[in-house]
């Protein structure tokens, strides 16, 4: 058993043989080795914060122990949350932009809802800035930043930002005069 890369262990075992992967002695997950007898396995994410001891056991045909790696022990560092900074009266027009705290170099994900709306980095200050994409709807949205693994899984993230998007209203203008 190995990392193959980050959140992926991958290893050798007999051609369709059953595997599974404990953290401890608690089991986190079952593949099957392909035809060539490799294997691969993409951790649950996020791993609560701290050691975990991984090994893999191969199945024999009857559902026996018939192998057993050695413990790999990894350390998950927790990730610091990102932060949405208020908005000024709660309110986002045209050209208006969401800025945030996080992590320096940190990638931030802007959702409103589950939708994702795009990303933002962190400068060497940790503030980072998102503009607000026109494609948002007047009313109340709820924003929120988060901080991806490269699954797509989501391993932090601020609280929820209730933000009205004001719509843009042009003021009514001339036309022709009325006649004489």
């Amino acid at each position: 058993m190995s990392a193959d890369k980050p959140g992926d262990v991958v290893g050798i075992a007999a051609p369709g043989s059953k595997v599974q992967i404990l953290d401890g002695d608690q089991l986190i997950g079952e593949v099957t080795a392909d035809s060539n007898g490799r294997w691969s396995f993409g951790l649950p994410s996020p791993l609560p914060a701290g050691t975990h001891t991984l090994k893999s056991v191969v199945l024999d045909a009857s559902g026996k122990e018939a192998a057993r790696s050695p413990a790999v022990s990894i350390e998950i560092k927790s990730v610091e949350a990102p932060t949405i900074l208020p908005i000024a009266n709660g309110q986002l027009g045209i050209g208006s932009v969401v800025k945030g705290k996080a992590r320096p170099g940190s990638v931030v994900s802007i959702f409103d809802g589950d939708k994702l709306l795009g990303t933002a980095t962190a400068g060497a200050d940790g503030v980072w800035e998102f503009a607000r994409p026109t494609s948002l709807q007047a009313g109340v949205v709820n924003l929120r930043a988060a901080i991806l693994n490269s699954t797509g899984a989501v391993l932090s993230q601020s609280e929820v930002a209730r933000v009205q998007i004001i719509p843009l209203v042009l003021p009514a203008s001339g036309g022709a005069k009325p006649g004489p």
